[in-house]
């Protein structure tokens, strides 16, 4: 408490370190999730773009992995509270000769308000300017805010703006572009369009070298995950042979996405589908992917509960 009194006098590297230690103790068993989430909230007021991303990625795995979804909205109130402000100081329009510092500080409080909080008006506004960009104007979308936007967008699209990303993705010669305009089709939330993103992942479509990347993101969209998982387990001979067999580093890299479930009973799955599909190529990846499931899901049965009633004695 005294610390969070204090965090207008720490240096940058300091608020850092104390909200990663907290984080740490939390992690442990040695710090209540209450505490680190009140620490959380004496941020309200940050500005430097380097706490504000160690904030938003603390409250990104909290979102992923830890809140139930009964407090899904007091959740998403909390984080727009903490954020709001921030996003009111920065604009979305970067001003001439604006310093890196001040656009990192906006795309960091856009990615914590637009993916951890959903915020409607903030998830609105994404829409509108990706919408301009796409038709041209340039200077519609900062550039650091083009990732999150395209996410944002994703989450929330119909049928239409699937198929446009889908175009957007086949046309596109930049490979960075490409592979966001890709990732972005594995993001949609609507059940139809994820079971479209879903047999898109176990054909031909998506390049090889994404294959690890866009099956991370079925397996971490709330409506992807458990489909997908179920297809991948069914269909896991022909998708290993026809992606994997020949590159170990995907391969590796498939087994560690499956970390991204979140639930006791899907360690248990996973644990019994990576013992029957033991490779010598993986057996790190495998043994390592196991331990942070177990200590993920042993934090998540540890916090959920006392997450929902600190966000309702708010």
């Amino acid at each position: 408490a005294a610390l969070v009194r204090a965090l207008p006098r720490l240096q940058t590297a300091e608020r850092i370190a104390l909200l990663a230690d907290e984080w740490a103790l939390v992690r442990a068993g040695a710090r209540e999730i209450g505490s680190f989430l009140d620490l959380c909230a004496g941020f309200a007021g940050e500005e430097d773009h380097a706490v504000l991303d160690e904030l938003v990625g603390r409250l990104a795995y909290v979102d992923h992995r830890l809140v139930a979804d009964a407090d899904r909205p007091a959740w998403a109130a909390f984080v727009t509270r903490l954020l709001s402000a921030q996003l009111a100081a920065t604009g979305w329009d970067a001003r001439p000769g604006e310093p890196d510092a001040q656009r990192l500080r906006r795309a960091a409080v856009v990615r914590g308000l637009a993916l951890v909080a959903r915020d409607p008006a903030v998830v609105g506004e994404a829409r509108a300017r990706l919408d301009r960009w796409i038709a041209g104007d340039r200077a519609a979308l900062e550039a650091n805010l083009h990732d999150a936007s395209v996410t944002a967008v994703a989450r929330g699209g119909d049928a239409a703006r699937f198929d446009a990303l889908r175009r957007l993705f086949a046309a596109e010669a930049d490979p960075t572009f490409r592979r966001r305009w890709l990732l972005a089709l594995a993001a949609f939330e609507d059940p139809a369009l994820a079971a479209r993103a879903i047999d898109l992942a176990l054909g031909d479509e998506v390049p090889l070298q994404d294959t690890s990347s866009f099956a991370g993101t079925l397996l971490g969209n709330r409506i992807a995950r458990e489909p997908f998982w179920a297809r991948l387990r069914r269909d896991w001979d022909a998708y290993h042979a026809r992606k994997l067999g020949a590159a170990p580093m995907l391969l590796r890299r498939v087994v560690e996405s499956l970390g991204s479930l979140v639930e006791r009973r899907h360690l248990d799955e996973v644990a019994v589908f990576l013992a029957a599909h033991p490779y010598e190529e993986a057996r790190q990846a495998t043994a390592q992917t196991l331990e942070r499931m177990r200590q993920d899901v042993d934090l998540r049965e540890r916090t959920q509960a006392a997450i929902g009633a600190w966000l309702r004695a708010q």
